[in-house]
């Protein structure tokens, strides 16, 4: 008796979401069904090859699809990385945000400024990045030598990342890959360490969003040029990250930054 009251109540429940979510629209992403489809169709299914490009076909947070382009040396990007063509364009360094791996390559900060500009913009987005990571791309892949180097600040979560002092070997089975992110994985500082911004980057300018200010880093000695970020949550998806318009909104700050600069 009690299983099948439990059962009937289940349902119900269940039932009673379906409807609501059908007439309404208005349920939080939790018991949001649109939003639990979209996020299946995101993650799972396999990025379909399009037609003499290199790019693929993914879907962003609200179940659209998006184009998503790896170039010659495996970041997410319009265009492939030419080091000889450095000194005259500019770069975009930063984590997911940047990556867009969510929003789609065409929909980039990276893009959207490329194209408002008469110069290349290197994307070099790392999904879950940190300064650490930044900085280590600025130094592999001698961005001293470009124009400008733009990295995106994801609040002070991106400063509390002690350098990882051994490298993780990769397992074919997640579960054991899960246990040595556990075990020897990212260490952190207990408070933001403001000592990780490197001082030698002459062509380096921050951008800040979120719960970091340019006040913030001014006062713990950053001296390269900083451009604060105030983007809405109506230009977010539900997972946090900038849709289209949000993304032009940044390209667009950029933008404003070059022109007074020149």
């Amino acid at each position: 008796m009690m299983k099948k009251l439990i059962l009937h109540t289940f349902l119900f429940i269940l039932l009673f979401i379906v409807v609501f979510e059908c007439f309404q629209g208005l349920t939080s992403p939790i018991f949001s069904i649109r939003q639990f489809t979209a996020d299946v169709k995101r993650v799972f299914t396999t990025p379909l090859s399009v037609s003499n490009t290199n790019d693929s076909i993914s879907y962003n947070p609200n179940g659209d699809k998006i184009l998503l382009n790896v170039n010659n040396i495996g970041f997410h990007s319009h265009i492939d990385f030419e080091p000889n063509e450095l000194s005259k364009n500019y770069v975009l360094v930063g984590d997911s945000f940047v990556q867009s791996k969510i929003c789609g390559t065409y929909n980039s900060i990276a893009y959207i400024l490329d194209k408002k500009i008469d110069a290349k913009v290197f994307n070099f987005g790392i999904g879950g990045g940190n300064l650490n990571s930044y900085n280590d791309v600025y130094k592999t892949y001698n961005l001293k030598d470009a124009k400008l180097v733009f990295i995106l600040i994801t609040g002070t979560n991106d400063l509390v990342y002690k350098r990882q002092q051994k490298k993780i070997k990769e397992s074919s089975l997640k579960i054991i890959n899960l246990i040595n992110q556990k075990l020897n994985g990212p260490q952190f500082y207990s408070q933001p360490n403001f000592k990780l911004f490197e001082p030698d980057l002459h062509n380096v300018v921050y951008l800040v969003h979120d719960n970091l200010t340019k006040n913030s880093l001014v006062k713990n000695g950053v001296s390269q040029p900083i451009i604060e970020i105030h983007i809405g949550d109506n230009y977010r998806f539900s997972d946090g990250h900038y849709t289209k318009e949000g993304n032009k909104l940044i390209a667009n700050q950029i933008f404003k930054f070059l022109n007074q600069r020149n």
